[in-house]
């Protein structure tokens, strides 16, 4: 009986293995925390050619923060963080200006950063707890964030 759970469950995997067509890679901070996800499917076309999908998601956690500034989103995670966190920024192609800045409470820069990617890690794991200001600019459109190290 055992055999024959065994054979069915290997057949079973083994199939499901052959005929998956999505390939899902993940993203981690510095801490280990999962912050994105990226997932490609491969479609096959009825004229025999692949057409590639790809789909990268930021992970809903409880401690994201999203905000809209213009069609841009604008993600961060985890706040309150222990030592590092992500800024997710989508649709970044033909923004000529952009900037992002870390502060402590007292004003002084603790971070700053020109030329980012969607995804900027910001690793603040030396500085002391306590609340520090981010601001991100896009061309003329500014948001401040409270970011806070436990």
């Amino acid at each position: 009986m055992k055999t024959t759970i065994k054979s069915i469950l290997t057949i079973t995997f083994i199939t499901l293995a052959y005929f998956t067509n999505a390939q899902v890679n993940y993203t981690y901070d510095d801490n280990g925390n999962r912050v994105s996800r990226n997932t490609v499917v491969l479609k096959s076309q009825p004229n025999g050619t692949t057409k590639i999908t790809e789909q990268k998601d930021y992970l809903a956690l409880e401690s994201n923060y999203i905000e809209e500034l213009g069609s841009q989103t604008i993600t961060i995670y985890p706040n309150p963080t222990g030592g590092a966190f992500a800024v997710g920024i989508t649709n970044l192609q033909g923004i000529v200006e952009k900037s992002m800045a870390l502060y402590s409470i007292t004003g002084k820069e603790i971070f700053k950063q020109q030329d980012f990617n969607e995804l900027t890690e910001i690793n603040i794991s030396t500085q002391k707890s306590g609340t520090y200001i981010l601001k991100i600019l896009l061309d003329n459109k500014q948001t401040t964030w409270k970011i806070v190290k436990r």
